[in-house]
């Protein structure tokens, strides 16, 4: 500031001398003006002099200035360079730390966690063991199935009760083992595969009775079957027990039984009672005779719920039937005025001698003789063969005049005189008439 001030100063001088030169000369003679005009070109180059000289100091300056700035904030950025790396380092050093640390916690937690899972493999190996050795060890049969009932894991109560290995059971089709043969069994497959659909609607546990046949076996065993869905989120499972309903051991035990049953209008019910009531009967019969026993009692029990209490025609049924909605008819009669509340009635009594049935409705009843004098009745159709099959099992079957009640008589004993009466089930009510 203070060269620019004496610049200032000297071109200030500068202007007067040369504005009073100016004046002076006006009135000199030509040889003074041309002296006084050289002195003053000679005064007007010193102080240009000067004033470059003081152009070169503010130059100077301005670009020491300069350079100090530059340098200054060379040296500002370079501090600061240093600062971040210094911040860097340091940062680095704590993550580091901080690394090295949750590295540590981890391999330690990973640690805790390996043992733990391998405390819980242990576990899960003895558990497995401990379930292993009870499932191989019941005498039912242990299947696990897929979605599409196929057999996937059996144990060896299979070897028992069939007499061929788990190993061959698993990968067959569990609804292709239920027997259907040409005697009339055919309808209860049919309510089987309704409680099977039903089972994978609404994912309740299923139970319900039926005959299994291999291709290794003469006959059909019969087994009580209970289904239930295995939670599991990769696929859906299913676990099944399958026990034989004949108990040998407690039939060799009886002497007289009594029962008295009532039922709703369920088709599965039939099944289920028809199994109960002969269930003491192989201490007296082959299980052939038994099996044959058991379809006529269903037979007649379906006859009493469909064609009985629910008043199903044999048309209505054969063209349910035809269009596939059979059981969502009986569904429909079920739930209707006046079938609703209606019932059906089994009474049993099985001794050394006989093993009598009982089979009452609460329907109006049918022309028994008018049914039996038909000579067009079509034993080809899947139905309508009840009565048919009844009397070629059983050694008496008699009805009431009403047509709602069935007596059913057979004969254990072929050695002793049968009076048959009916009075033995005057326990039971109505009394059937004789």
């Amino acid at each position: 500031e203070y060269e620019i001030e004496q610049l200032r100063d000297l071109h200030s001088s500068l202007s007067k001398e040369y504005l009073q030169t100016l004046l002076d000369s006006q009135t000199s003679q030509v040889e003074e003006r041309k002296r006084i005009v050289h002195l003053f070109h000679i005064k007007e180059q010193t102080i240009l002099q000067k004033m470059n000289a003081i152009v070169e100091q503010i130059r100077d300056k301005s670009a020491q200035e300069s350079d100090q700035l530059i340098d200054f904030y060379l040296k500002l950025t370079a501090s600061s360079i240093v600062m971040l790396a210094v911040a860097a380092i340091l940062m680095g050093l704590f993550i580091g730390n901080l690394v090295l640390r949750t590295h540590t916690y981890l391999q330690l937690k990973i640690e805790r966690r390996t043992r733990d899972i391998q405390n819980a493999n242990q576990l899960l190996a003895q558990s497995e063991r401990r379930y292993r050795q009870i499932i191989e060890s019941t005498s039912d049969i242990i299947i696990t199935l897929n979605s599409n009932f196929v057999i996937t894991s059996a144990n060896t109560a299979v070897k028992k009760i069939f007499g061929i290995n788990a190993n061959d059971l698993i990968g067959n089709n569990f609804i292709d083992l239920i027997y259907e043969g040409s005697d009339g069994r055919g309808m209860s497959k049919k309510i089987i595969l309704e409680k099977i659909t039903d089972f994978l609607t609404e994912k309740n546990s299923v139970n319900f009775i039926a005959d299994f046949c291999m291709p290794t076996i003469l006959e059909p065993k019969t087994l009580h079957v209970q289904l239930e869905h295995i939670e599991s989120e990769a696929q859906i499972e299913i676990l099944g027990r399958g026990t034989p309903v004949a108990n040998a051991n407690l039939a060799k035990f009886l002497s007289y039984e009594r029962l008295s049953l009532i039922a709703d209008n369920y088709l599965s019910d039939a099944n289920e009672i028809s199994f109960r009531l002969t269930n003491m009967l192989i201490k007296y019969l082959e299980p052939s005779e038994i099996t044959l026993i058991r379809i006529g009692l269903r037979e007649m029990i379906i006859n009493a719920i469909e064609h009985g209490n629910l008043e199903i025609t044999f048309e209505e049924k054969t063209r349910a039937l035809a269009e596939n909605n059979y059981f969502e008819l009986l569904a429909k009669r079920r739930n209707e005025a006046p079938f609703a509340n209606r019932k059906v009635r089994i009474d049993s009594i099985i001794n050394s001698a006989k093993a009598i049935f009982r089979i009452t409705d609460d329907g109006k009843g049918f022309d028994v003789n008018a049914y039996l004098s038909k000579k067009e009745i079509e034993h080809t159709l899947s139905h309508g063969r009840g009565i048919t099959m009844a009397m070629q099992v059983f050694d008496e079957v008699r009805y009431n005049n009403k047509g709602n009640q069935v007596l059913l008589i057979k004969y254990l004993d072929k050695n002793k005189p049968q009076q048959i009466s009916g009075k033995g089930l005057s326990h039971c009510h109505p009394v059937l008439p004789v």
